[in-house]
């Protein structure tokens, strides 16, 4: 997935707009560090300071460009229906990677920049396909836990995706099917593997 492209793609005050909230995010996670570093095993603390930066980046969406099958079939059936955008990196769980490595981040905005708009990219998909990708996470009393790494996230979930038209009634014109492995950043794919609760061989493949 083209993170730069799809960033480019955004008009100039879609850019503006995110490039205030990245900025922003940066100055909350970075304020908060002390409070991190002090009550790393809190869940209020960690669960406040990373669902701030979730909301700032929830609140944000750069199109990758995809769609679910399903999604399609059903903006057929229901034209009205507002599309669902799954922010496919797990802002929350990237604001936590963030902070648990504040000295890389916090000390080179640009790599932070990289993650902010990786953690912006969405995917349109259908609501019940974002419950089945939520049911792969789960945070009891901190206990955080992965049940795939994010590059197989949709293939564990068999949602299958399509390249996107564009015009009107996109959705009812010709696409191309995909491959639904989610090119995905190595240091996430590393971070995610101290959570994961089963064998992911596939991590870091493009099967």
């Amino acid at each position: 997935m083209n993170i730069v492209k799809n960033y480019n793609n955004l008009q100039p005050e879609q850019k503006k707009r995110v490039e205030v909230y990245c900025k922003i995010a940066f100055n909350g996670l970075k304020s908060n560090i002390d409070e991190w570093n002090s009550n790393r095993d809190c869940k209020d603390h960690v669960r406040a300071i990373t669902h701030s930066f979730y909301n700032t980046v929830h609140s944000l969406s750069i199109p990758s460009g995809l769609v679910s099958e399903n999604a399609v079939k059903k903006k057929n059936e229901e034209p009205e229906w507002a599309l669902t955008k799954d922010h496919c990196y797990s802002p929350q769980f990237v604001g936590r990677m963030i902070m648990d490595n504040a000295d890389l981040y916090f000390s080179n905005y640009e790599l932070y920049r990289q993650l902010f708009l990786t953690a912006c990219t969405t995917i349109i998909i259908t609501p019940e396909e974002n419950r089945a990708l939520s049911l792969l996470t789960s945070n009891r009393n901190n206990e955080f836990v992965i049940k795939a790494h994010t590059d197989v996230k949709y293939k564990k979930q068999n949602i299958q995706l399509l390249r996107k038209a564009v015009g009107p009634k996109w959705y009812t014109k010709p696409m191309d099917v995909v491959d639904n492995y989610i090119e995905t950043p190595v240091e996430l794919l590393e971070y995610e593997t101290q959570f994961l609760v089963e064998d992911e061989t596939s991590y870091g493949t493009t099967e």
